[in-house]
C-alpha cells in the first residue's frame, strides 16, 4: 500500500558553494548526494528501496517529489550515463545515485508548513511522509491521464540550439546513422540556399512534452521521438564552422544532446567527439577513429564544406569571414516545425506513426519493442538494461538472415505473430483474440495493460494486474524454438515439403506456426516437429477439400486444438488431432466426388498431394517452386466438339480423375491439342503425370472415373492413418 512507503529527504544543492543540482535529477531521472560514505547521516541511506517515495529540498524549500526506480548504489553500478561535463558532480563510490521519477512542485505548493523542515543533512528520512505521499499520487495520476496534446511552431536552430533546451535520445531509438549520401545532399541544399539567402525547410520533428528542469521552468528537456538524425547532424555541422572559425561557444553543445542508446556506449562517442574536436587539427584526425559516427560525420562535413565553400582561386583555403556568415545562416534560417506531444509513450508512438512525413512508419515489430520495455519497466518494474535484452533478440534473427542469407529463416513479426497464439493459450483469451492480426492484437494488449487506451473486452482479464503476462523468457524461449524449426526445414527435405503445404490448406495463416508452440508447451519434443506438422496437415485436408472457403466450425476447433496444445495436462496432442481427423472423413469422400477444377486453393492442394504421395522423394523446389498449372487430361474446351464432350463427360470433366498437375511451359505448349499431350506428358518431372503418357491417346470418362477412386483410396489411406507422434 502507498501509505506504507517509506519518504526520504533529497537535498538538491551542491557543494559548500550551494550550487543547485536539480537540472540534473530531473534531466536524468535520478536523484543522488555526496558523502554516501558518511556514517553521521540521520537515516541509512542503504534501507530506500525501490517504490520509496523522495522530497527534493532547495536549501529548506520542498520543490519536487518522487519515487525511487531503483535502490541507492554507486553511480557505476546504478548504469546511468552522464555526459562527460556533467561528471564533475560524481564522486566516485562516494556518491550514492538511485533512478527517480520526479516531478516538479507547483509553486504555490512549495511550502515548509505543509511538507515540514528536516534537518540540514544531504539525506535522511522524512519526518513528514503523509503530505509526500499525497502529493506523489495526485501529480502521478494527473500525469497518467489517457490524453494528449499536441503544440506545434515554426522554429529555427538559434531556439532548438539555445542553452535552454535539453535533448534526450531515448534508450529505444536506433543509433545515429547518417551517412555520406546524406551528408552531401544537406551540404548541397545549404550551398545553393546560401547563395540565394533563401530560408530551409527541414521538415517535421517530434518531441516529447518538456521537463521543466528548473522550478521556475524556464530550462527544459525533451525526449526525441522524430528527428535525431537531422538534429544530431546539425550539432556536428555548428561544431565543426566553431572550429574552423575559432569561435568556442561550442562548449554549450556538449550539455544540448544525451544519448541513452546502446548501453551508454553512444553517449561515450558523443563525449569523445566533443573532447577531441577543439581545432581545425582536431578536425584532420577526426577520422582515424572509426568506430565513432559523430566523428566520422564531423571530418566527412568538413571535407564537403571545403568542396562546396573554398575559395578555389587561393588553392582551396576557406576564409573564416563567409565560414562565420554560413553559421549565422545555417542558425537563422534552418527551419523545423516543432511538435511537441503532450501524452504517454504509446499514445506519442502512435502519434508519429500518424503524423510522420518520412513515409517510414514504426513496424509491428519497432512499436512491441517499445511498448514492451515500457511495459517491463513501468509495469514489472525492470530496469533500463531490459530494454538491451529485449534488442539481443531482435539482434539475433537479423544476425541470422545476415549471415545465412541462403537458409531458411523467420522474423520478428513472425515470432510476435506466434507470441500472440500463446499468450491466446496462456490465458484462454476467447476467439476473437484468436481473429485479430498481431498488430491489432498487441496495441489493444499494451493499451489495456498500460492503460492508455484499454480494450474492453480485455479488461475482464485484469491484465494490468498480471506483471508476468509477457516475459523475456517467453520470447527468448520462441526465439529458440523458431530456431530449430528452421534448421530442421534446412536438413530435412520432407519436414519442408510439409510447412508447404500447410500454407496450401485453406487454414494455413491459423495454424502454420502450431508445431512451435507445441514445442514452446512442450507437448513435442524436436524430434517430433515433422510428425506433428504431419499429423496436423492431415487433419487439414478434409475440411480444405470439402468447403470451398473458410469456415467457422473448423476455425473454432483449431481455437480449440491451441488451447489443447496449451495444457500440459491434457490428452496426448497426437490422439488430440487424429481424433479431428475422424471428425472429418465424412468431408473427404463427399470432396473427392464433388467438382474441383473451378476452385483453386481445392484442386492445387489434391493435385500437389497427388504427385507427393506418388513421388515421396520429390523436392519441395520441384513441387512449389516452379510454374505449374493445373491440366485437365480430356480437355475443357476440346478442339475438335467441346460441346459434345461436356455432354458426354458432365461433372467427370471438372473432377479429381480429370486433374493433374502440369509444368506451366509445357501446358503452353499443348494448347488445348490433345495429340500433343503424350509427347509433353513424358518431359514433366511429376510421375503422376509420367504415368499417364502412355494412356493419355485412349483416355475417356471410365479411365477418368477410375483414376479418381484410385487416388481418393490413396489420399485415405494416408489421411486416415493414425500417427503416434514416436
Amino acid at each position: 500500500m502507498c501509505s506504507e512507503k517509506n519518504v526520504w529527504k533529497v537535498g538538491s544543492n551542491w557543494g559548500n558553494n550551494g550550487e543547485s543540482i536539480l537540472h540534473l535529477f530531473l534531466n536524468y531521472g535520478c536523484a543522488f548526494f555526496g558523502g554516501a560514505s558518511d556514517n553521521a547521516k540521520k537515516g541509512d541511506w542503504r534501507k530506500a528501496k525501490k517504490g520509496d517515495l523522495l522530497i527534493i529540498t532547495d536549501g529548506k524549500i520542498p520543490i519536487a517529489v518522487g519515487e525511487c526506480l531503483s535502490p541507492f548504489s554507486s553511480y557505476e553500478e546504478s548504469k546511468i550515463h552522464f555526459c562527460a561535463c556533467d561528471r564533475e558532480y560524481i564522486d566516485g563510490n562516494d556518491t550514492a545515485i538511485c533512478k527517480a521519477k520526479l516531478f516538479l512542485l507547483p509553486e504555490h505548493d512549495r511550502s515548509q508548513n505543509k511538507y515540514g523542515n528536516d534537518p540540514q543533512k544531504r539525506f535522511c528520512r522524512h519526518a513528514n511522509a503523509a503530505p509526500v505521499i499525497e502529493s506523489w499520487m495526485e501529480l502521478k495520476n494527473e500525469s497518467s491521464k489517457n490524453s494528449f496534446k499536441l503544440d506545434c511552431k515554426t522554429e529555427d536552430l538559434s531556439k532548438l540550439f539555445s542553452g535552454e533546451v535539453r535533448y534526450h535520445v531515448p534508450i529505444y531509438q536506433r543509433p545515429y546513422s547518417w551517412g555520406n549520401d546524406e551528408l552531401r545532399s544537406l551540404i548541397e541544399n545549404l550551398s545553393d540556399a546560401f547563395q540565394k539567402q533563401e530560408p530551409v525547410f527541414m521538415g517535421t520533428i517530434q518531441f516529447s512534452a518538456p521537463v521543466p528542469l528548473d522550478p521556475d521552468g524556464k530550462k527544459r528537456s525533451y525526449d526525441i521521438i522524430d528527428g535525431q538524425q537531422r538534429l544530431t547532424t546539425f550539432l556536428i555541422l555548428q561544431c565543426v564552422l566553431d572550429a574552423l572559425t575559432g569561435n568556442d561557444s561550442n562548449e554549450k553543445f556538449k550539455t544540448i544532446l544525451y544519448t541513452h542508446v546502446n548501453r551508454g556506449s553512444a553517449q561515450e562517442d558523443l563525449d569523445e567527439f566533443f573532447s577531441d574536436l577543439k581545432s581545425v587539427k582536431d578536425i584532420e584526425r577526426l577520422g582515424e577513429k572509426t568506430h565513432n559516427k559523430y566523428s566520422q560525420n564531423a571530418k566527412e562535413l568538413y571535407r564537403l564544406i571545403k568542396e562546396f565553400f573554398s575559395n578555389k582561386d587561393k588553392c582551396d583555403s576557406i576564409p573564416k569571414d563567409p565560414l562565420k556568415e554560413l553559421s549565422n545562416f545555417i542558425t537563422e534560417n534552418i527551419q523545423f516545425i516543432v511538435i511537441e506531444t503532450h501524452a504517454n509513450l504509446s499514445k506519442t508512438l502512435k502519434i508519429f506513426d500518424t503524423i510522420n512525413t518520412t513515409g517510414l512508419d514504426l513496424g509491428t515489430s519497432d512499436l512491441f519493442k517499445i511498448r514492451f520495455y515500457d511495459y517491463r519497466t513501468h509495469i514489472c518494474g525492470d530496469d533500463d538494461d531490459i530494454f538491451n535484452r529485449i534488442s539481443e533478440i531482435y539482434q539475433s534473427i537479423d544476425n541470422r538472415k545476415r549471415d545465412h542469407p541462403e537458409k531458411p529463416s523467420f522474423s520478428m513479426d513472425d515470432l510476435l505473430s506466434t507470441y500472440q497464439r500463446v499468450l491466446i493459450a496462456k490465458n484462454e483469451l476467447d476467439s476473437e483474440a484468436y481473429r485479430m492480426g498481431h498488430q491489432i492484437f498487441f496495441e489493444r494488449l499494451f493499451g489495456t495493460t498500460l492503460q492508455t487506451n484499454p480494450y474492453k473486452e480485455f479488461n475482464k482479464y485484469k491484465f494490468s494486474l498480471n506483471k508476468n503476462l509477457l516475459t523475456l523468457d517467453d520470447l527468448r524461449k520462441l526465439n529458440a524454438c523458431y530456431t530449430i524449426s528452421c534448421n530442421l526445414i534446412e536438413e530435412n527435405e520432407t519436414y519442408k515439403i510439409l510447412n508447404h503445404f500447410i500454407w496450401k490448406t485453406r487454414y494455413g495463416k491459423f495454424v502454420h506456426d502450431y508445431a512451435i508452440i507445441a514445442l514452446f508447451f512442450e507437448r513435442i519434443t524436436p524430434q517430433q516437429l515433422q510428425n506433428f506438422t504431419e499429423t496436423l496437415f492431415k487433419m487439414l485436408i478434409p475440411p480444405s477439400l470439402f468447403w470451398a472457403k473458410q469456415v467457422n466450425m473448423v476455425i473454432k476447433d483449431l481455437y480449440d486444438i491451441l488451447l489443447r496444445i496449451s495444457s500440459p495436462s491434457g490428452a496426448d496432442i497426437f490422439f488430440v488431432l487424429n481424433e479431428y481427423t475422424k471428425k472429418y472423413r465424412d468431408l473427404f469422400e463427399k470432396a473427392c466426388d464433388q467438382e474441383i477444377a473451378g476452385y483453386n486453393t481445392w484442386k492445387r492442394l489434391v493435385c500437389l498431394l497427388c504427385e507427393y504421395l506418388q513421388n515421396p522423394e520429390i523436392s519441395s523446389a520441384q513441387l512449389f517452386n516452379q510454374g505449374t498449372d493445373v491440366e485437365h487430361i480430356q480437355c475443357f474446351t476440346d478442339q475438335e466438339d467441346p460441346e459434345k464432350i461436356k455432354n458426354e463427360w458432365k461433372e467427370e470433366l471438372n473432377r479429381l480423375g480429370n486433374l493433374v498437375l502440369l509444368e506451366s511451359s509445357l501446358n503452353r505448349s499443348i494448347n488445348n491439342k490433345h495429340n500433343k499431350k503424350e509427347e509433353c506428358y513424358r518431359q514433366s518431372v511429376y510421375k503422376t503425370v509420367q504415368a499417364l503418357a502412355d494412356c493419355v491417346s485412349s483416355w475417356n470418362k471410365e479411365a477418368a472415373e477410375n483414376r479418381r477412386r484410385e487416388l481418393t483410396d490413396k489420399m485415405a489411406a494416408y489421411i486416415f492413418s493414425t500417427g503416434t507422434g514416436h
